[in-house]
């Protein structure tokens, strides 16, 4: 027998047990587990990159990602999240952009969303412009309406069908007109490539301006994939992530 079919057949062997494992535990797609199946096979893997890829990609779908990451942000305790607000505040204070920035649209958080109200006071004290997201039901889109500090601690927001909360004035400016633009995320991987909840909203906004604002995502450290995710000709990706514990710029 040839080294390759040597080779092709521990690949298989492998991944057969790999399978079995997953089908053993009862939460197979969690995340935690595939690392320490990954980590119990560690040798083995480590000599095929590319099964390891056909590992993750088979089965950590797209579907079944969202799902564990939506889990994983949902049980993030209050402090962590106080925690990871203030630390992504005391990041976001040195970038560039957002000194040079005089309009910024910021998303209202939710679903555990890496937390917001600490970054909009703070625009808010140092004099900036504060959009907030509106989906327009004609083209499915977003418009970015202007709020005021007192606006905004009155907390009178409409409640989408979908569960996010939305300024009450309907009409706003095109994304185009904001110098930065900070917006939440599901998972990004190390190329800027972004996936959001699924509806779409950012990619359709996003796609009619190609250059105006400058795209920045905020994330809890576990939605920086190490995986490359798929883009399709859609997805717009992002011009920098922040995380507690990392700013990363991409090229797009």
């Amino acid at each position: 027998m040839t080294s390759l079919n040597i080779d092709r057949l521990t690949h298989h062997k492998c991944f057969i047990i790999f399978k079995i494992q997953l089908k053993i535990h009862t939460d197979a797609y969690n995340t935690r587990y595939v690392v320490t199946l990954y980590l119990s096979y560690g040798i083995l893997l480590s000599q095929c990159p590319k099964f390891l890829k056909t590992i993750f990609m088979t089965t950590m779908n797209l579907s079944e990602l969202r799902k564990q990451l939506r889990k994983q942000r949902r049980q993030l305790s209050r402090f962590t999240q106080k925690q990871t607000q203030q630390r992504i505040l005391n990041m976001i204070r040195t970038l560039p952009e957002f000194h040079a920035s005089k309009s910024v649209g910021v998303y209202l958080d939710a679903f555990g969303e890496v937390r917001t109200q600490a970054l909009i006071e703070y625009c808010f004290k140092h004099h900036k412009r504060v959009y907030l997201p509106n989906i327009c039901n004609m083209n499915q889109q977003l418009t970015w309406v202007e709020i005021s500090q007192n606006q905004y601690r009155s907390q009178r927001f409409a409640h989408h069908r979908l569960g996010m909360r939305e300024p009450m004035a309907t009409r706003g400016l095109h994304v185009s007109k904001l110098d930065l633009l900070v917006m939440p995320l599901l998972a990004c991987d190390q190329y800027g490539t972004r996936i959001g909840m699924g509806g779409g909203y950012y990619d359709r906004t996003l796609a009619t301006a190609a250059r105006r604002p400058f795209r920045l995502g905020l994330a809890h450290d576990f939605q920086l994939i190490p995986q490359p995710l798929t883009r399709e000709p859609w997805d717009q990706p992002l011009d920098a992530l922040l995380t507690p514990t990392l700013l990363q710029h991409f090229k797009r």
